[in-house]
């Protein structure tokens, strides 16, 4: 009996005080006033993680979104930059370039010990690529796929030992091979002697086949680094990326299928 006499005045005490304080707060007095803005300082306070992590989570999602929107946005604009480079170029040097387009692809492996030779992309056959069809960055040759499977396909880089590709002096029409050393720079063969070619000149590719079709950018004429038995041979310069390349440019002709 004494113990729920208790209980009724505890829960009596309670009820007054709500009652008085909701009174209060029912009034318009500074002391109500002060008392709101203290109770709403207090619940800050707990407040106050939970708001911050939501408030972080939807910056991290809008700029999440906004992120793929650009990259997929940049990657179309890239391609299309690429594809221009090469239709100028092939303009400049008085080539007509079929109908072709450019997918980009990312390089997946180049590893260390064939850096200069070869390496792999993340597009294969199920993207349209072809054994044989020119590799670019940057707008200018790299290399051309010589391995292709579903959803990858190896390219060989034209600083390998492996690659020549035949290719023309866009101002004077000499035609001669631009050739790896396998340690990343290239090389103009096989230009005579007597040639007026000179530095600065725009070399591009000599027509192969329509997977690597005339006027692709190469680079251009450098310093001659030797003359043996009537020919001299050239230092190619190239604005591709050949030591940091992390996407490259696969020129797919009119055939080519995507």
């Amino acid at each position: 009996m004494f113990r729920q006499l208790n209980f009724a005045i505890v829960h009596g005490t309670i009820a007054l005080l709500l009652g008085v304080t909701l009174l209060l707060s029912s009034a318009n007095t500074n002391l109500t006033q002060r008392l709101s803005d203290f109770s709403e300082r207090a619940l800050r306070l707990p407040e106050f993680p939970a708001f911050t992590a939501r408030r972080i989570v939807a910056k991290a999602v809008f700029w999440f979104d906004q992120g793929l929107n650009l990259k997929e946005e940049l990657e179309v604009l890239r391609d299309e930059n690429v594809k221009l480079k090469v239709l100028l170029a092939a303009r400049q040097g008085d080539v007509k370039l079929g109908e072709s387009d450019m997918l980009t692809a990312e390089i997946t492996l180049r590893r260390p010990e064939d850096w200069w030779e070869k390496f792999r992309i993340n597009k294969g056959s199920k993207e349209g690529i072809r054994p044989g069809f020119a590799v670019l960055n940057n707008g200018f040759l790299v290399g051309r796929v010589y391995k292709v499977s579903a959803h990858q396909a190896w390219v060989r880089l034209l600083t390998g030992l492996e690659m020549m590709v035949p290719a023309v002096v866009s101002e004077t029409r000499d035609l001669g091979v631009v050739a790896g050393d396998g340690k990343g720079s290239l090389r103009l063969l096989y230009i005579p002697s007597e040639s007026p070619v000179a530095s600065g000149m725009n070399i591009e590719t000599a027509l192969v086949n329509e997977y690597l079709p005339a006027g692709l950018p190469i680079g251009t004429v450098g310093g001659v680094l030797e003359e043996k038995d009537g020919y001299s041979v050239f230092v190619v310069k190239s604005k591709a990326q050949l030591s940091r390349m992390y996407q490259v440019q696969i020129y797919i002709p009119s055939g080519g299928e995507k």
